[in-house]
């Protein structure tokens, strides 16, 4: 008779654990395991902001970014019209051509353009070219 009453205790404190429990976790809200639609994917008016204000930090229409756009077209035709005139003639002829065997109308056409898709891509990247 002991043994059965030991065991019955037993039984009856841990469904008393068991329930405790139980009405403790029922008295909070689930948790959602998975968000609305709605939560997950942002409005139209949230994208409308959020490009508005990417707009406004990287405007193009600031001091600091046309120096930034200056200065790398100043560099990317620097760089090309050497490279031009060393293509055009060869390193080594250089010398022995002379100012006047290099196609210069071929060096400025390649330097004009090299310059102007410098400044697109300095407006394509503003807020890089501005420095944020």
């Amino acid at each position: 008779m002991g043994a059965r009453r030991s065991s019955a205790r037993m039984t009856s404190s841990l469904s008393r654990r068991l329930t405790c429990g139980c009405r403790r976790a029922s008295r909070r809200a689930p948790a959602p395991l998975v968000r609305s639609a709605s939560a997950q994917l942002p409005t139209a008016a949230r994208w409308r902001s959020k490009l508005a204000a990417e707009q406004s930090d990287s405007t193009i229409w600031t001091a600091p970014f046309w120096r930034g756009a200056a200065e790398r077209a100043v560099k990317t035709a620097a760089q090309v019209f050497v490279a031009a005139i060393t293509v055009s003639t060869g390193a080594d002829l250089i010398p022995a051509v002379g100012v006047e065997g290099i196609n210069w109308l071929a060096v400025a056409s390649v330097t004009g353009v090299s310059t102007i898709l410098s400044v697109a891509t300095s407006i394509g990247n503003a807020s890089f070219t501005a420095g944020r």
